[in-house]
Formats: structure tokens, sequence, C-alpha cells
């Protein structure tokens, strides 16, 4: 029989946006614990709707983990083989669109995105999907050219400029480079033999490992430019993996800790990483697993998020200060009534939550569901 824990992070329900869109009066964003396009209207902070994503049943969570907006639509990109869902702004209507090709990898994984010539390429997360790119038309098209495969693993990518990006074949040291303008690709063999994650600085690359703590600096042309050697340390995952994530920030260079609690700047200077900042002490419902970090820069601040655990970390670049922000965005009953319909679905009377969950809301629910 489950615990009173395991019940209450199985069903427990929060606002988490691992990434969003903004324009001047609203924030959008997928709620990740459950199927929700979250709006908030930015000059009041107050949540506006949650309008469920097409396609999907109300309880199903981990739809989306990157969204990008582009004119007057949001492209919330799959998690996995889940759809690609676009939302238009001005008529607010939705469509979904199914992408083709087998996966095999973790779900954990993210597809990524790349804007050219106002189109967007749908960058994919693994196996045999391959590169689609979806007109202002709403027309979605595979690019056959791009001959790139994976096999069992899956895609980490990343922007170049605006003609280019880079994926790395996580647990690889295969690096590709795409160019859309000439409808090219180019792969390289890295040094360290399973590579993570890694950033782009504008000019050079910087890559962590599996395999150790070393933080390395790459580039096509001139190969290994540096690398900042460090041992092993007590900040590893409970696998040993040392680094969780590696972001360029412009030149700065910041890494979080393989147990994901800690951010740290690469000193180059004086080659040592230094503390930034340090989670404060979570509930137990953040499992390690959900806290798979999401570095965004918004102007002279770094915006770490959760993917799944509802809070974020704002960085301020110029002091290197940072604070952390939780349960910041009010709930009016409307949300609060959607809340508690997807509760129903999932375990109806196995909690009962701090905010008013109780069985005479589980009545009225019954009674106005028939």
């Amino acid at each position: 029989m489950s615990s009173n824990m395991d019940i209450y992070m199985e069903n427990h329900l929060y606002l988490s946006a691992p990434c969003f869109a903004l324009d001047e009066k609203k924030l959008y964003f997928s709620n990740r614990s459950c199927n929700a396009l979250v709006i908030v209207d930015r000059k009041t902070r107050n949540v506006e709707s949650m309008v469920p994503f097409v396609g999907e049943a109300l309880e199903t969570k981990n739809l989306h983990l990157k969204c990008h907006r582009l004119g007057d639509k949001i492209y919330f990109l799959p998690q996995g083989k889940n759809k690609l869902h676009v939302y238009d702004v001005e008529s607010k209507e939705q469509t979904a669109y199914e992408l083709e090709g087998e996966y095999e990898a973790s779900q954990n994984v993210a597809w990524y995105f790349h804007v050219w010539q106002n189109k967007l390429y749908l960058l994919p997360c693994g196996g045999g999907m391959g590169l689609w790119s979806l007109d202002s038309d709403g027309k979605l098209h595979k690019e056959s050219w791009w001959d790139v495969q994976t096999g069992r693993n899956y895609f980490l990518h990343g922007d170049m400029d605006e003609q280019r990006f880079f994926s790395v074949r996580a647990g690889t040291r295969e690096f590709t480079i795409t160019d859309l303008e000439k409808r090219k690709t180019k792969t390289y063999l890295l040094r360290d033999s399973r590579v993570s994650h890694t950033a782009y600085d504008g000019q050079d690359f910087w890559y962590i490992s599996w395999n150790h703590a070393d933080i390395v600096r790459w580039n096509p042309e001139h190969g290994e430019r540096e690398r900042y050697p460090f041992s092993m340390w007590d900040n590893c995952s409970l696998s040993g993996v040392p680094y969780s994530y590696i972001y360029a920030a412009g030149p700065e260079i910041f890494v979080v800790s393989g147990s994901r609690e800690k951010l740290y700047l690469l000193d180059k200077e004086n080659r040592i990483l230094k503390p930034i900042f340090t989670l404060p002490e979570m509930p137990n419902i953040y499992k390690e697993l959900e806290m798979m970090p999401a570095l965004t820069r918004m102007g002279d601040n770094l915006i770490w998020t959760f993917r799944s655990a509802g809070g974020a970390a704002v960085i301020d670049l110029t002091t290197m200060e940072g604070k952390m922000y939780q349960d910041i965005i009010p709930v009016n009953e409307t949300v609060r009534d959607c809340f508690d319909k997807i509760l129903i679905q999932k375990a109806p009377l196995f909690i009962e939550d701090s905010d008013g969950w109780n069985l005479e809301k589980f009545l009225y629910h019954c009674e106005n569901s028939l």
C-alpha cells in the first residue's frame, strides 16, 4: 500500500514553468504538473486561465519542456513522442501536430527549436524522428536532407547563430553542426568519450562529461582550446555524475552540480568553481529527478527554473546574488476548480489538501460531471 507521502507526491498539483513566453501583458507556459496552458496577467500577477492542450487527457503530466513565440503563435515543443501544440494568441485557438518516427530514449528529453527565415525548425530529441520545419502558414515539413541518426541515444541541441545550430549525441563524443542555409551537416569527434551537455558562448563551445569533472573549451577549427581539470566531489548525483548542466551567459560559464542543488560560476583566471547559489531546503516532494535545471537569460538576470518543482531562482548577473521564488502566483477559484477536477480524476478521497480539498468538493464535482 502506498504511503501518505507517495500519494501526496503523485497527486499534489502546482504551477511549474520550465520554459515560458512573454508579451507586454501576458505570460504563457505549459504546466508540467498537469495538462494546462497557463496564462498569467503580468500586471496583476494573477493566473487568468488554465486551458487544457487539445488531444491530451486532463491529468496528463510532462507534456512540454520548451516553448517559443513567433509572431502571434506560441509553439509548445513536445517531450519525447508527445504532440507539438501551437497556440494562437489572437484567435485563442490551438492546433496539434503529430510527429512521425521512432523514439527509444528517456522520456525526460525535450525537442528543441531554431528559427531561420521566419520558419521554426523542430530539432528532434532522438531516435529516427528527423528534422522538421513549420511554416508560418502552419504546414509541417520533414527535411529529408538532414540524415543525422541517433539510434537509441538522444540529442541535446543549442543555437550558434541565425543559420546554424549544434547537436550533441548524449553519452557519446559525436558533435554535429547543422547549416540550414547550405543544408549540410558536419560531425566532429570530441576527445572525451561520453559528453553530456554543451554550451556556446558565441565563439567557443564548453562541454561537460560523465567520466570526470573537467570543464572543456572547444572549437571546431582549433579543437580543444582549454581544459579546466577538477577532481570529483561530493556534489555528484547519486550515480556519480559531477555536473547536471552547463550554461553560457555571454562569456560567463555556469555549471549546476550533479546533485542539482548548487550553481557555480567558472572563474577562468583563478581556475576554480565559485559557488553562486544553493537551493534552500525543500519539501520532500522535490525529488532529484524532478529538479532537472533549465536556465534562461533575461537581461541582467539568469533565471533558474525547475522542470517540475514549481519554483525558480533568479541570479543577478551584475552582483552574482541569487534569490529563490516559490508560490508567488495567486490562484483564483476558477484555476483551483480546474486543479480539483484533475485531482478527482487521479485519486479521489485519497488526499486532503491544506487549501480546502475535502469530501464536499468531491461530491460537488461528482454531481457536476454527470
